[in-house]
């Protein structure tokens, strides 16, 4: 439902406003889309990695921030937090890790993958369908063995 054109949500959409607001909690929203969401079709495991892996993702890119000229500085200014100073650090860690985040989630997750081929398979015929879902395996395949190279080789770095 989150994913309609206005169009359509007007006409198909009768969720009041709290019930979309937690729809979009369950989906936006990192923990709990993690570990309360059941009726998605993401893998568990795979939102499990995701979640651990952007947890290193954003600490790391922060901490790759801080060098000895930072420390100096907040040193100098007796630990008082200079936020015009911190400002570009927080600009281009957040740049850097909402870029490798949305790689490393758009090559995990499947929901709207699922759905598409879900909504389509009421338009075809059996032998185009099975086509299409066979191409959509092999997506999914090469999807998930280029997540966890790339996982892997950030959590190599990481370390």
């Amino acid at each position: 439902m989150n994913i309609l054109s206005y169009k359509d949500a007007q006409q198909y959409d009768d969720r009041s406003y709290w019930q979309y607001y937690l729809s979009l909690l369950r989906t936006k929203q990192l923990i709990i889309f993690t570990f309360y969401t059941k009726t998605d079709y993401n893998s568990r495991l795979i939102k499990i990695n995701l979640f651990f892996s952007s947890f290193a993702l954003y600490y790391t890119v922060k901490a790759l921030f801080f060098n000895d000229a930072v420390m100096h500085v907040i040193y100098k200014n007796k630990g008082v937090y200079n936020f015009v100073f911190q400002l570009p650090q927080i600009i281009y860690s957040t740049i850097i890790s909402v870029i490798l985040g949305t790689i490393l989630s758009h090559l995990s997750l499947t929901q709207n993958n699922v759905v598409k081929i879900k909504n389509s398979t009421y338009e075809k015929d059996r032998n185009e369908y099975k086509i299409e879902f066979e191409k959509f395996i092999r997506r999914l395949k090469l999807k998930f063995v280029l997540f966890f190279v790339i996982n892997f080789s950030l959590i190599i770095f990481f370390w």
